[in-house]
């Protein structure tokens, strides 16, 4: 029982006997979490979330106000909440792209992954490429939508 090999650390959570403290490792991960950027991100998740509900629920019920009140069907009100959701979508995974790099830019992390110049030049480039080839891909469907919107409206 006692050559049992275990995944997990066998360090003590209390300071050994010279006193050094084996907890080390937890405050060296606390050290690498960029606080301002999780805040941040935070707030940026909250306002996601309070944009796309009062822009869903602002459009419902201007909908149902024309519906009720002045009899008309308005048909391009459904398109544009639905875009309002994209728009918080979209602004959500940006904010959490952001909380990736601000993590891998702070700390302990910065220095062991980009130690040199030349690493810390690869990553602004492989950063760049990323979100540059992630608008390329936005733009693209973009232009879908567009095209298949203006098909459609030809077609009626």
């Amino acid at each position: 029982m006692g050559s049992e090999q275990y995944a997990y650390s066998d360090a003590p959570l209390t300071p050994s006997e010279d006193g050094r403290e084996t907890g080390r490792k937890c405050r060296d991960c606390m050290t690498r979490v960029p606080y301002a950027t999780l805040i941040a991100t935070v707030m940026c998740c909250v306002g996601v979330g309070v944009f796309c509900g009062t822009m869903y629920r602002g459009t419902t019920l201007t909908l149902r106000l024309f519906e009720d009140v002045f009899k008309l069907h308005i048909k391009w009100v459904e398109p544009v909440q639905l875009t309002f959701m994209v728009v918080g979508a979209g602004m959500g995974g940006l904010g959490l792209m952001i909380l990736f790099v601000g993590c891998l830019s702070t700390g302990d992390t910065r220095n062991k992954v980009y130690r040199t110049w030349r690493g810390r030049v690869g990553g602004r480039i492989s950063c760049a490429i990323v979100f540059s080839s992630l608008l390329e891909h936005l733009r693209r469907i973009r232009e879908y939508v567009l095209a298949k919107g203006s098909c459609s409206a030809k077609t009626m």
